[in-house]
């Protein structure tokens, strides 16, 4: 019985055992199984990546070019000296050589190479005619375990210049703003590699092969932007900004209107595209280093905005050129229809103010109106579009939308839509008020006013190349719909142009170029809290437009906030020296028309009138003699064309005598109507309203006399 339970417990334990080895071996199988099966490619992978070493060769990201063929960002190879400490014989010399080389010092350099690290950098950046030297060296002497790769690093040759445009890329060649962000893929390319076979050391195995896969560089890109005009963008700005002490600082947009093209954009303050995460003015660089991390990144961000895109604002008297266009295409208004200021005027319970409320405008017509910027007259052309067709046409021109332009990060405008619309909101939004809108958007709109009337998409990538140059992709000019007739473009168009030749514009008055445009002054935020934007927008030359440009500077701080006084002027420096840049020639006009009056005096009637016309003035024979015993003006003034001449052609004969009119508070035009009308010459110095004139008023003179007129432009909105 005893020997029976020996058996069945001996049996039981083989059976235990048998059962644990048959586990064993399966457990082994499944797990020999997994490995072949589900591991094999990760295991391969690591063998793999254990066996050999993987160099990435960077791509070159592609160039940008501005559309006068300059270049305004391009990568460049810079190469790195590393050392494979495993294949280093003799650590010393090489340390000594390589410090020598680079002016590195021998002790650290040293210690680097005896690192036990499978690949460490030595120097980055390295001149080629110093890895050249070490190229050189290693020939002759077969040193091992130096290796010098080649990389990329992104130049802005320019800094500063069109810093919100360009954008910037980050340590890792990614673009992270305008349109280095924007176009980034394009741009990038594709990285190559260098695989070669190692050793359990991670040594080079002699005579292996090398698997080289060459990199694919980025395509390249021509902009619109000229960096000739943007040049000329950034300096009248930036100037303005500083003289006016506009603490938000300010905005330029200059855009060619047929085509939508932006030959310029500027915001100030701007940054070194180089240096994009440094100080960004000299007051900065003094305590850079002790401003906390979380503000230098608030004042990064702020700087790296592109205001001009991403920023709205209320647009102020600017607007009323689009208003004017409104009711002109709708036919609700002529050029000639007349308004009346009293000064005031209340909507909806809400009184309202001209500026110059003190002494009103009184009956105008539209052209004069928009001429004098006032509030009232364009209130009621508001009221009389109504605040369902104001929107529609709000709408067409873009204005509750994204332009679409090729940059990153636009924003759209901020309107009330029909629903939210009163009385007093279409009233204080018919002369551009309580509202917002961009920069961009708005320089967009308007530039319908000089191309028959259409909404173009702005431009700013006009073709992409490949790395040989050739042209791949061509982006063609955008017609996003037609706002309103060309008709009534033109007739808004000649509207502007008055407001410059004699209205609150005159100081983008530009001798030889018929310049239209519209200023600004507007409102921002309540209370303590208002602020100004001081702005302008001009269109040039009015007759066959090239350019329209649109200046904004936000919270001036100096003697006035005044878009007229302080945004204009701008404007004027741009499209002088952009117009002269692209060679349109300058036209006459009433300060290039003067003349000097020739002597006359013992020629006969018939020798004056041939030396007067060829002079283009005219004349007034006094007297009934043959030759011309005296003259009015005298030899030598300076008239201006077509003024009259008084000629006697008798001894001691009474002269003609006229009173001179009141010109006071007349535009040029007006001042010289009445003064032609009594026979009497202007000299004019100035732009704007006549504040000065001599002879005054009533004083008896004679005929042909000339009168001087000082004109200079009103503080306006």
């Amino acid at each position: 019985m005893a020997k029976d339970n020996i058996k069945l417990k001996t049996k039981k334990r083989m059976l235990i055992l048998l059962a644990v080895t048959v586990g064993l071996f399966l457990l082994l199988l499944g797990r020999v199984a997994w490995v072949q099966i589900v591991d094999s490619k990760w295991l391969q992978q690591e063998a793999y990546e254990s066996q050999t070493r993987d160099r990435v060769i960077s791509s070159k990201r592609g160039t940008i070019y501005s559309s006068d063929e300059n270049i305004l960002a391009v990568s460049t190879s810079i190469e790195t000296v590393s050392v494979i400490p495993a294949q280093v014989n003799e650590p010393e010399i090489i340390a000594a050589k390589l410090s020598e080389i680079l002016g590195l010092d021998y002790e650290e350099t040293l210690a680097k190479v005896k690192t036990n690290q499978s690949i460490v950098t030595i120097q980055k950046r390295v001149e080629k005619e110093k890895t050249d030297l070490i190229r050189e060296w290693i020939l002759e002497t077969k040193n091992e375990g130096i290796k010098i790769d080649e990389s990329v690093e992104r130049i802005y040759p320019n800094n500063n210049l069109a810093s919100h445009v360009l954008g910037f890329v980050g340590t890792d060649s990614q673009g992270l703003y305008g349109i280095e962000k924007k176009y980034d893929e394009i741009l990038t390319g594709t990285p190559g590699r260098i695989i070669a076979e190692t050793d359990g050391r991670g040594n080079t195995i002699p005579f292996s092969s090398e698997s080289y896969y060459a990199a694919q560089d980025g395509a390249s890109l021509v902009l619109s932007i000229d960096s000739t005009i943007q040049h000329f963008a950034e300096k009248y700005l930036e100037q303005a900004v500083i003289d006016n002490e506009c603490a938000k600082g300010g905005v330029a947009i200059v855009m060619e209107p047929n085509t939508g093209d932006i030959l310029a954009m500027s915001v100030k303050p701007d940054y070194d595209l180089n240096n994009p995460f440094g100080p960004y003015n000299a007051e900065q660089e003094l305590t850079w280093e002790t401003i906390p991390s979380n503000e230098k990144k608030i004042i990064r961000e702020s700087m790296w905005r592109n205001t001009a895109i991403s920023d709205t604002y209320e647009p102020g008297s600017t607007f009323k050129v689009l208003t004017s266009a409104i009711g002109l295409d709708l036919g609700l208004v002529s050029e000639n229809d007349r308004f009346v200021c009293t000064g005031r005027i209340t909507v909806g319970g809400a009184t309202m103010k001209c500026w110059r409320y003190y002494r009103p405008h009184g009956s105008q017509t539209l052209t004069e109106s928009l001429m004098n910027s006032c509030n009232p007259a364009f209130i009621n052309l508001g009221l009389r579009i109504g605040k369902e067709q104001f929107n529609k046409y709000v709408e067409a021109f873009g204005l509750t939308e994204k332009t679409g332009i090729d940059l990153p990060g636009e924003t759209k405008g901020i309107f009330h839509g029909v629903q939210k619309m009163g009385e007093v909101e279409l009233a204080t939004s018919a002369f551009g008020q309580r509202f917002q809108v961009t920069p961009i958007g708005l320089v967009t709109a308007v530039s319908s006013m000089a191309n028959g009337g259409k909404l173009m998409k702005p431009r700013i990538v006009k073709e992409i190349r490949n790395s040989e140059g050739e042209i791949i992709s061509k982006i063609e000019p955008e017609v996003i719909r037609q706002v309103i007739s060309e008709v009534t473009a033109n007739k808004v168009k000649t509207m502007m142009e008055a407001v410059v030749a004699e209205g609150t514009g005159g100081n983008a008055y530009i001798k030889g170029y018929d310049v239209g445009g519209k200023t600004g002054t507007a409102e921002q935020g309540i209370g303590a809290a208002t602020w100004y934007v001081a702005s302008f927008v001009g269109i040039a030359p009015v007759e066959n437009p090239e350019m329209v440009v649109l200046v904004a500077l936000f919270d001036p701080q100096g003697e006035s906030h005044g878009g007229g006084a302080i945004a204009a002027p701008v404007v004027k420096q741009i499209v002088e020296d952009s117009l002269q840049y692209l060679q349109i020639q300058k036209k006459s006009d009433y300060e290039t028309s003067t003349v000097v009056v020739p002597d006359l005096k013992g020629y006969t009637i018939a020798q004056a009138k041939e030396i007067l016309t060829k002079a283009k003035l005219t004349y007034s024979v006094q007297g009934t003699g043959e030759k011309i015993i005296d003259q009015i003006p005298k030899s030598g003034a300076n008239v201006i064309e077509n003024s009259k001449i008084i000629l006697y052609t008798e001894e001691d004969m009474k002269k003609v005598t006229v009173t001179v009119p009141n010109v006071i508070g007349k535009s040029f035009e007006e001042a010289k109507t009445l003064l032609d009308a009594v026979g009497l010459s202007i000299n004019a110095e100035g732009l704007g309203f006549a504040t000065e004139q001599s002879p005054v008023a009533d004083t008896v003179v004679e005929k042909g006399s000339i009168i001087n007129v000082n004109f200079i432009i009103k503080e306006v909105d």
